[in-house]
């Protein structure tokens, strides 16, 4: 009886597992220049200002928040600014601390490296990380925060090695 009971146990914990890994899935939206996997299927938005043009995709589960996002610009920036604003900007956003922070080049990318700029923060949700590339005159911004207290190293660990940048780098051709 005990041998069939954990038989049935393991069963199961091996059906749990698939079923979570089935759910697991490739976003790479037409356009954006990149794919992640992401744990469920994200909502898209886009915010345009002048000059500034920003898609983000979205994807909650019950125990993280993922975002991903591509900022076009119409004008040149400078790399190493832009990576400092970009973090500071969305710490402002989510009333969040950096904990840690590392520059450094970004190579999974088919016409990189790129600069770019891997931090972790703590908000009152939770902890999570963030990497921002900037790719020419485009910037691709990589969230994954653990909601109420969850540790999501390994799935952080899991979306950021999967994430990929494979348009080339974009140019303002201005006026």
């Amino acid at each position: 009886m005990l041998k069939g009971f954990r038989l049935v146990a393991v069963l199961s914990v091996l059906l749990l597992a698939t079923q979570a890994q089935a759910a697991w899935r490739t976003l790479a939206p037409p356009d954006a220049g990149f794919s992640v996997l992401y744990p469920d299927t994200p909502t898209a938005k886009t915010e345009s200002k002048p000059r500034v043009v920003t898609r983000i995709w979205i994807a909650r589960t019950s125990t993280l928040l993922c975002l991903s996002g591509v900022t076009d610009y119409d004008g040149h920036i400078d790399a190493a600014t832009e990576l400092q604003l970009d973090m500071k900007n969305f710490l402002a956003a989510v009333n969040g601390t950096v904990k840690s922070q590392e520059q450094m080049n970004f190579s999974n990318a088919s016409s990189g490296p790129f600069p770019a700029l891997d931090f972790s923060f703590n908000t009152a949700t939770g902890a999570g990380r963030s990497l921002v590339v900037v790719a020419g005159d485009r910037t691709y911004q990589l969230v994954v925060i653990g909601v109420d207290g969850h540790d999501a190293k390994a799935e952080t660990a899991r979306i950021f090695s999967s994430f990929k940048i494979s348009a080339p780098p974009r140019h303002w051709q201005g006026p």
